[in-house]
């Protein structure tokens, strides 16, 4: 994708401030497609109502968020409801490709939004979406950070917090380095399987960090096998219907076509 523009709406709280963890990732993918040359706007805590005037007033081709959500229902800053299939505000994702890191979307959502209002593409989860966190005052939730009070090193805590944010934005910057839908999903399935075996690679030191390893290993493969992509299929073309002059012989060609879940609760 060329001169491409991203919006990034980075929600903070949720029914906590667990959506901070994937808006903190978010902002340093968002620096890096900035430095590959394309527009990126970033919305800090947006309202529905914030999000909807960034869409118009930018008109973004692609769309990344992190909300709570359910199979018809995902939601911005403050669990509040943006988009709802099948007839509230679903036409704002036209012309756009959708980046939703919104539990259970992907079940009714994400083909919804693509099949009957003209959203180009729409990755999603047909399952709850897990993610470490720490409900820890004292380590403010410690999103993107390496303090926690479990007792994992904290060089290694870092990498547990973001791992899974991560992978889903790598749909995102597979977009921004210029591979299709299908390609970047494929691309953020693997930074799956890359953390997945980092993971398992790693040593623990003591009995607290092998189990935390454990659950971040599952959360991996757990979000990675709900991941759900859905993409507008143009109609195909057909060649058109030529007469035969007298006399000179004429060819057809075929024409062808052209491609905590969310950590608190959420799938409530």
């Amino acid at each position: 994708m060329i001169n491409t523009k991203f919006l990034f709406l980075l929600t903070e709280h949720g029914r906590y401030s667990e959506l901070k963890y994937a808006s903190c990732v978010a902002r340093r993918i968002a620096e890096q497609i900035k430095a590959m040359g394309h527009e990126v706007i970033m919305i800090e805590r947006p309202s529905p109502q914030d999000a909807n005037d960034a869409v118009k007033r930018y008109k973004p081709d692609v769309i990344w968020w992190v909300g709570h959500g359910n199979p018809t229902t995902t939601t911005l800053e403050n669990v509040r409801v943006w988009i709802k299939a099948p007839d509230y505000n679903t036409d704002i994702l036209s012309d756009t490709i959708a980046c939703a890191l919104s539990c259970l979307t992907g079940r009714y959502l994400g083909k919804y939004v693509v099949e009957s209002k003209g959203c180009m593409a729409y990755l999603g989860y047909t399952e709850e979406f897990w993610f470490p966190w720490c409900n820890d005052p004292k380590y403010f939730n410690c999103a993107c950070s390496g303090e926690n009070p479990y007792g994992v090193r904290e060089e290694l805590w870092e990498k547990i917090v973001e791992c899974a944010h991560e992978a889903n934005l790598y749909f995102v910057l597979g977009l921004a380095k210029g591979m299709n839908v299908e390609q970047a999903t494929k691309y953020s399935l693997r930074r799956f399987d890359y953390w997945i075996s980092y993971f398992e690679s790693v040593r623990p030191k003591d009995d607290e960090e092998r189990s935390v390893i454990k659950t971040v290993i599952w959360i991996l493969k757990s979000n990675k096998d709900a991941t759900v992509l859905y993409e507008k299929k143009p109609a195909p073309v057909r060649a058109p219907e030529l007469k035969m002059a007298v006399g000179i012989p004429m060819a057809l060609v075929a024409l062808g076509s052209l491609v905590s879940y969310l950590g608190a609760r959420g799938g409530d």
